[in-house]
């Protein structure tokens, strides 16, 4: 029989934390990897030890494949320029009130 660990036992395994491995598995990041906690019947959540090691070595072996877990599972937005405070704004038109 397959040794069961509680979340932070888990996260601990991967070397995240408890919080980063909880988002995981809300967002669905855990199960695309194969890892597929069961719920007892007191509503509290257990992992095979297997399926978490086998992740861990999914993300050891070649850093982060492509969609791995990381963070929220969000790509990084581009920051927007910021205008420059020293340039007048194009749309503003000059001071003199003419267009």
């Amino acid at each position: 029989m397959s040794e069961y660990l509680t979340s932070s036992q888990a996260a601990r395994l991967l070397g995240v934390s408890r919080s980063t491995f909880l988002n995981w598995q809300s967002s669905g990041k855990l199960a695309e990897y194969g890892v597929h906690p069961i719920q007892t019947l007191g509503g509290q959540y257990r992992y095979k030890r297997d399926e978490i090691e086998e992740l861990l070595r999914m993300l050891t072996a070649g850093g982060h494949p492509d969609g791995a877990p990381r963070g929220n599972g969000r790509p990084a937005q581009p920051v927007p320029d910021e205008p420059d405070p020293d340039e007048p704004d194009p749309d503003e038109g000059d001071a003199t009130g003419t267009l």
